[in-house]
């Protein structure tokens, strides 16, 4: 797809049925702002730097801030436009390719884990979504006081591996949880099943299956 037919951002079609997000997302940043969609002016994420080190990063039409080319790390992407509105993704990590364009930058992030749009919606990949985030930040507060060992296995993690282990120890959660109360409730219903369909989708992954806690 041109920079020319991208209007704002484009996300493409997922890799499979149920897939909670898709592995390429394409952005637009222009100089002139098109007012019939939204028109991001700015993009904030983090990223691995050459040396292995997680760092902010920000790039704009005119100033990319970080490491080039990019090397992404697991957590939030964020689009921003003029007024600060935002439309943000969540990933497992991936890369970030840049191709500067008579009307402006395009920029692609790609990754073999999908990226989930975060739409504020109660729909199961956003469940997952949110579950994910909790899950790095308690990896996270295991590592207090060896923050360097912590983002130093995050940024040398493979995305896809990081994603498969993260789906196994939320069925492990989920099915504590639903033992120990009985039942689920909707949203953990709707999530159990979805992370099961997950795990099924990707049983022949050449990723395999690594323990999270072996992982972060």
């Amino acid at each position: 797809m041109t920079q020319t037919a991208l209007e704002g951002y484009h996300f493409y079609s997922r890799p499979y049925p149920h897939a909670p997000g898709c592995t390429h997302l394409d952005v637009a940043l222009r100089a002139e702002p098109s007012r019939q969609h939204f028109d991001p002016e700015k993009i904030h994420f983090t990223a691995v730097s050459p040396a292995g080190d997680i760092v902010p990063m920000m790039v704009t039409l005119s100033t990319v801030t970080g490491p080039e080319p990019t090397k992404v790390c697991a957590g939030r992407i964020v689009l921003i436009d003029r007024l600060d509105k935002r439309v943000q993704f969540l990933t497992l990590g991936g890369c970030l390719g840049l191709t500067r364009q008579d009307d402006g930058l395009l920029c692609r992030f790609s990754s073999p884990a999908p990226m989930v749009e975060l739409a504020l919606t109660r729909d199961a990949p956003e469940l997952l979504a949110e579950e994910i985030e909790d899950i790095l930040a308690r990896r996270r507060a295991f590592w207090e006081g060896r923050r360097g060992e912590f983002e130093r296995r995050l940024a040398a993690a493979r995305p896809e591996t990081l994603y498969q282990a993260i789906l196994a120890a939320l069925a492990e959660q989920l099915d504590a949880a639903g033992r120990a109360h009985g039942s689920f409730d909707e949203d953990a219903g709707r999530l159990a099943r979805f992370v099961d369909e997950e795990r099924e989708a990707l049983s022949d992954s050449p990723a395999g299956e690594v323990r999270l806690e072996d992982l972060l």
